[in-house]
């Protein structure tokens, strides 16, 4: 009555260094399974967040089938048929490590914040970091049900990927805009000055 299967264990190597980016896994919600590339792999582990939910799909793959006859006491007779299942695709992704690690432990000096860094020629990601931050490690499988509670307690939020969650004013950078709109509808010009002191209502 023993069926020995090869099984796979998602390890974050990085730890809280890539967890927004990449998020975590864990078991599919009431939701999710109705979802049909689930529903045939109820016991599989799901994307939550990050990479690992916006490509859940390809990210799974194919579930394979196995169809076998059995005796009256349940032992194996012949295999009657087979599908191997398909691995997912893999995901290529544009972020430098080095400068990730950078910038978050820049960010561990402030109680929250984020940084992202864009590759202006090509719009490629190379830096995109959350903090507070978290270890999906901690919260895959059999979650640290301590560690998760303080997540979920914590009033700074560090679930939320601050770089693409966040609502934040544009500052200074919106200066430009305006200035660009006034110049071309002429309400000032090249030679005119402006004070601007600094407030947002």
């Amino acid at each position: 009555g023993i069926v020995i299967l090869e099984d796979y264990i998602r390890v974050y190597p990085f730890k809280n260094t890539f967890s927004h980016i990449l998020g975590y896994i864990n078991k599919p919600s009431q939701k999710e399974l109705t979802l049909p590339y689930i529903a045939k792999m109820p016991n599989l582990d799901v994307g939550k967040q990050g990479l690992e939910f916006t490509f859940n799909k390809n990210l799974i793959g194919k579930s394979g089938k196995r169809e076998i006859e059995v005796n009256s006491l349940g032992r194996v007779i012949r295999e009657i048929s087979k599908k191997e299942s398909q691995k997912g695709s893999d995901v290529i992704i544009t972020i430098d490590s080095r400068l990730q690690e950078y910038a978050v432990s820049l960010l561990n000096s402030y109680k929250a914040g984020s940084v992202i860094v864009m590759d202006i020629t090509n719009g490629e990601i190379l830096c995109m970091a959350s903090n507070p931050s978290y270890d999906p490690n901690k919260i895959i499988k059999k979650p640290n049900k301590a560690y998760w509670d303080g997540l979920i307690n914590n009033k700074l939020s560090p679930l939320t990927n601050r770089s693409v969650q966040g609502l934040y004013s544009p500052g200074s950078t919106f200066k430009m805009i305006v200035a660009i709109a006034a110049l071309k509808y002429g309400i000032i010009n090249k030679n005119s000055s402006t004070f601007c002191s600094g407030k947002i209502e």
